[in-house]
């Protein structure tokens, strides 16, 4: 015949068992909360990071990751300048593109649009303050012209 264990020592190793997950489950939660705190200002950027950003999205051609930088930390300083006029240019262009498409589906207003942003997109071109830009710039009205 087998012996049983005892209801008392049953409860023990259930109650030992209780403790074990306890003291992990609350030592894993401080070690995640400590490990949070010490890298929450990994996410921190100055501005050189978002001038080095910018410079990496603007050689890429990615001039939506350019306005979501400018989304997300307001930069106003002119050393930005660069960057927002080539954003505000290809932003006109991306318009232009758009309504021109939609005069051609036939939506009502759309002609009006396309040649609203037309002339933006000619303006940019014309009053351009950045070298660098105006090839860009100059690539936009030949692809409207």
């Amino acid at each position: 015949m087998k012996k049983r264990m005892s209801p008392s020592i049953w409860k023990m190793v259930l109650k030992i068992f209780a403790i074990l997950f306890t003291v992990v489950f609350w030592y894993s939660m401080a070690d995640s909360c400590i490990e949070y705190i010490l890298d929450r200002n990994d996410f921190y950027y100055n501005k050189a990071d978002i001038k080095r950003s910018c410079d990496y999205y603007y050689y890429d051609k990615n001039f939506g990751g350019i306005q979501e930088l400018f989304r997300l930390y307001d930069m106003d300083e002119p050393e930005f300048d660069l960057y927002r006029e080539a954003v505000k240019g290809f932003e006109d262009y991306q318009s232009f593109r758009m309504y021109q498409k939609a005069a051609q589906a036939g939506l009502n207003g759309a002609e009006e649009q396309a040649e609203e942003y037309k002339e933006k997109v000619l303006e940019n071109a014309e009053n351009c303050r950045f070298e660098m830009n105006q090839k860009d710039l100059d690539s936009y009205v030949d692809n409207i012209s």
